[in-house]
Order: C-alpha cells, then structure tokens, then sequence
C-alpha cells in the first residue's frame, strides 16, 4: 500500500483550519451548554512556614479533575536560592505519581513584583501535593499552589 500524498494547498488550509480551532475561545461563547466554564481551585500558605526544612501540603483536592498544576512564591528574594519546590499528583485510581523537582520560569520574572513562578507542570489528576526544602535565609513568607 502506498502512502497518501497531500497537495501543499490541502497541507496550508488543515494548518489554517488547525490555527483557527486553537484561536477559538469557548468559555466565552454566549449559549450555555455550549461553553466549557473554567474553574481554577487555589492553595496560599503562608503562616507555620519554616525558616528552614521541609514543608509539605497535606493534599490538595479542586472541585473538578485538573490537567495543569503550577506554582508560585514570595521570598526574601524571587531567585531560586535556598528553595526547591517539589509536586505530586493522584489519578482518579487513586495512585500518586512520585515527586516531580520543579523548575523556577524564567519567563515570568518581574523586576516590580518579588513574586516568582515554576513552569505549568501539564499533569491530570483528581489531588496534588506540593513540598518546599527550605535552607536557612531562604526568606520564604508564602507560596501558592493553582
């Protein structure tokens, strides 16, 4: 059996097709039903953070199963120094994946916020538990798992 070959003008037009889908926003469509709502459950923890050690979330459950974990802090400085940021997530069978190190998002880095981010984890999943290893002068005051 031979391979099917497309034409470049049929190539051009799936590609614009495909563009115009992911341009598309449905959670602003005006009939109800139609739209997907988005819901976005948060987690800030600020007081009973170590100066220095380990903290661990107990677990994290949203309303509705998720697909993208991220997370987000406040420190003495908004650099990775002293902090190392860890996450997990439950599937609906009830396992726990094991524990992902996190990465700090460059890309998010504001000169006017202390405020700093790690790069979206795309992961589903029913629960999420997030842990922080703290070193001593870190200055973690709050991180936020959405």
């Amino acid at each position: 059996m031979t391979p099917r070959r497309y034409s470049r003008r049929t190539l051009l037009k799936l590609g614009g097709a495909a563009a115009a889908v992911m341009l598309l926003d449905v959670t602003r469509w005006p009939m109800p039903g139609l739209a997907a709502e988005a819901i976005r459950s948060e987690w800030t923890f600020g007081s009973g953070l170590p100066a220095a050690g380990e903290f661990t979330t107990p677990p994290l459950r949203p309303d509705t199963r998720f697909d993208a974990v991220d997370l987000s802090w406040l420190a003495m400085s908004p650099e990775f120094p002293g902090l190392r940021f860890e996450l997990r997530t439950q599937g609906r069978g009830g396992d726990w994946t094991e524990w992902t190190t996190l990465e700090r998002d460059g890309h998010t880095l504001n000169p006017d916020t202390p405020r700093a981010f790690v790069a979206p984890l795309m992961r589903q999943g029913i629960a999420i538990q997030a842990r922080v290893h703290i070193e001593s002068g870190a200055g973690l005051r709050e991180f936020t798992v959405g």
